[in-house]
């Protein structure tokens, strides 16, 4: 209860630079305008299964200073097709462990300073064919990825890439 209280204090000064990934269970009950007003937030975990209505929230897009963005999808919340206005992130980490997510919003690759990207969605099956476009990436953990089913080969034109985290299987199915 205290966390909850301070939580609550500190959004209403709107002095927040960070959410933890590990909500208080009852987040549901923050409104999404809240979001909106987090003009300083930096860094978002975000469960959207504690969430109302179980959507992401729009006023996310328009917090100017957000660099790292950590989403944990529901069965019936896929990423948000517009996610490529959050242009200004470096890391993005996407998480499902329910099925039916079998691709990537087309919009993803309108992430221009994305460094970082960890996806760990069970049933996604590829990546966007022009993934290059992410000409800042240094970082594509797919190990999350079992049914990743190929590789775009686009992904030789991101000269800044430095890693890739693949599961075992992938090459075997190509």
């Amino acid at each position: 209860m205290l966390y909850s209280r301070m939580t609550w204090k500190v959004l209403s000064q709107q002095t927040l630079q960070s959410v933890p990934p590990s909500s208080p269970p009852n987040i549901g009950s923050i409104s999404p305008a809240i979001f909106g007003r987090l003009q300083k937030l930096e860094t978002l975990g975000l469960d959207v299964t504690h969430l109302q209505n179980r959507r992401f929230p729009e006023e996310i897009f328009n917090l100017p200073r957000l660099v790292e963005v950590h989403l944990s999808l529901s069965v019936d919340a896929n990423p948000p097709q517009n996610i490529g206005v959050l242009n200004h992130i470096r890391e993005l980490k996407l998480t499902s462990a329910h099925g039916l997510i079998d691709t990537l919003p087309q919009s993803i690759v309108l992430l221009e300073n994305l460094e970082k990207l960890k996806i760990r969605i069970r049933d996604l099956s590829h990546l966007p064919g022009d993934i290059h476009q992410l000409q800042n990436l240094q970082h594509l953990d797919l190990f999350g990825c079992p049914n990743i089913r190929s590789l775009p080969l686009s992904l030789g034109r991101l000269t800044k890439l430095k890693e890739m985290r693949l599961p075992i299987d992938t090459l075997a199915k190509s």
